[in-house]
């Protein structure tokens, strides 16, 4: 059974995908992502420069294009939040 994705983000958000596994995304290998809030994972969030790339990277692919800076601080006020 193959499950398409329910959204227009790039496989690459999900998955670790080379070109040659590509056509076969359901045969992709998954990446794990430890929890983004630092009540459930105490580094998140504690290395300004991979906030920083993360930060850029899920704007670019949710709204194609930076987020500013106001943006940037709202999801971090959101996600130290979460209890």
């Amino acid at each position: 059974m193959i499950i398409a994705h329910q959204s227009k983000i790039l496989c690459r958000a999900c998955h670790v995908i080379n070109d040659e596994e590509h056509p076969n995304p359901e045969k992709a290998k998954v990446r794990k992502i430890p929890p983004l809030a630092p009540s459930a994972n105490a580094k998140r969030l504690t290395d300004p420069q991979t906030v920083e790339d993360f930060l850029r990277v899920n704007c670019t692919l949710v709204f194609k294009r930076e987020c500013t800076a106001k943006e940037k601080g709202d999801v971090l006020v959101w996600l130290g939040g979460i209890k």
